[in-house]
């Protein structure tokens, strides 16, 4: 093994950004799927039916308690994608420091 480096730490860092960008790219197709339905479909609203209050309601509710949910899992996928970019950069050991001119006299 090299000086300053570890491997694991950096094969770890890795596999853990890898996760939390697929974890943000399942985020983002959900959130496609959620936005590009029609309203209809999403408050459970039928064509030629009387509006119920209590189930447009209860619709509305799970509407934005899972645009809730996206936004909580988008924001734990960036979290998980940036420690995974801190472990894999403390995997690599720390950067070498230049030399200066007047050091080398």
């Amino acid at each position: 093994m090299s000086e300053g480096r570890d491997r694991v730490g950096g094969w770890l860092g890795i596999l853990t950004f890898l996760g939390g960008v697929a974890l943000l790219l399942v985020t983002f197709g959900i959130a496609y799927r959620l936005f590009s339905s029609p309203p209809e479909e999403a408050l459970d609203l039928k064509k030629g039916a009387p509006i119920n209050l209590d189930e447009t309601g209860r619709a509305a509710f799970l509407l934005v308690f899972r645009m809730l949910m996206l936004l909580v899992m988008s924001i734990v996928g960036s979290v998980i994608a940036n420690r995974g970019i801190k472990l894999y950069a403390a995997g690599r050991g720390p950067a070498p420091t230049p030399k200066r001119e007047e050091d080398a006299a």
